[in-house]
C-alpha cells in the first residue's frame, strides 16, 4: 500500500484511501487503512449480526489474538485459531496437512519446464486423493465443501463426482468450469480420477513426509486421536 498510495511518504493526504493500481477500470480503496487492529474488532464486534458472523466468532474468533485465514491454504504452517476449536474440526486440519503433503510430494506433481519450480500441477492420483478426502470429511459431519449444493447444472457437487454416468459427469463439469476450456489439459476426466488408486507405498511416504510438518505436531497435542492417520486409511480405502 505504501508503494502504490499518494507518494508523499509519512506526509499525511486525502489519497492515501486510494490506490493507483485500478483492475478492468474499477479503482481500489482503501477505506480502513488508518485503523488500528482494535478499531478493527471493535467495528467487527459492533456489526456481528448485521453481518451474519456470529459463528465465526464463537467458534473461531473467541479473542482478539485468534487469526484464522483461508483454512487449506498450504502456505500456512500452523493454524493458530486450533487452540479456539471444537475437536469435530480438526478433520478439516487433517485435510489440510494432506493437502499440503501432497503438494511437497514430487510422485504426486506434473513437471514443467516454466517459472521457478519444475512442479506443476497435481498429478490425476494427486488429485483423486483430494476428491475422495472430501468425502470422507463431509461425512464425518463437517459439510465445508458444499458436496451437497447444486451449483450451474443440474447436479451436486456429490453426484458429479462419485455417482454420475462418467460423460454425463465430464459435461457438468464443463458447464461449471466454462472459464477453463480454454485450458482444457488442465481438467482431468471424472472416470480417470475414480479410477486412481492409492497404495501401500504412497500411504507410507504420505505418514512420512507429514511426519516433517509442525501442524501435524500441533494436532496431535490438541487431539485425543490421530485424525491425520485416519483419514489417510479412510481415503485409501474409498480408492480400493
Amino acid at each position: 500500500m505504501k508503494k502504490n498510495s499518494c507518494g508523499l511518504g509519512s506526509v499525511d493526504c486525502a489519497s492515501a484511501f486510494y490506490l493507483k493500481v485500478s483492475m478492468r477500470g474499477v479503482t481500489k480503496v482503501a477505506p480502513i487503512r488508518k485503523w488500528s487492529l482494535d478499531d478493527v474488532w471493535k467495528y467487527l464486534r459492533a456489526k456481528r449480526g448485521e453481518f451474519g458472523i456470529d459463528t465465526l466468532f464463537e467458534v473461531m474468533y473467541k479473542d482478539a489474538s485468534s487469526r484464522w485465514g483461508c483454512w487449506h491454504c498450504t502456505l500456512v504452517k500452523v493454524q493458530k485459531s486450533i487452540d479456539n476449536l471444537d475437536e469435530r474440526y480438526f478433520p478439516l486440519e487433517a485435510f489440510r496437512i494432506l493437502y499440503r503433503t501432497i503438494s511437497d510430494l514430487e510422485r504426486f506433481r506434473l513437471r514443467k519446464d516454466w517459472g521457478y519450480s519444475q512442479l506443476g500441477a497435481l498429478t490425476p492420483q494427486g488429485r483423486a486423493m483430494l476428491m475422495y478426502a472430501t468425502k470422507v470429511v463431509e461425512e464425518r459431519g463437517i459439510k465445508l465443501y458444499g458436496l451437497d449444493f447444486k451449483l450451474e447444472g443440474t447436479h451436486n457437487l456429490r453426484e458429479i463426482m462419485f455417482e454420475l454416468d462418467e460423460d454425463v459427469a465430464d459435461r457438468e463439469v464443463m458447464t461449471i468450469a466454462r472459464e477453463l476450456k480454454s485450458r482444457a489439459s488442465r481438467i482431468v476426466p471424472v472416470g480417470v480420477l475414480r479410477s486412481q488408486r492409492m497404495t501401500e507405498e504412497d500411504e507410507e511416504i504420505i505418514f512420512r513426509t507429514a511426519e516433517n510438518n509442525v501442524a501435524l505436531n500441533v494436532l496431535r497435542i490438541h487431539s485425543n486421536r490421530d485424525h491425520f492417520r485416519d483419514l489417510v486409511h479412510s481415503v485409501r480405502d474409498e480408492m480400493s
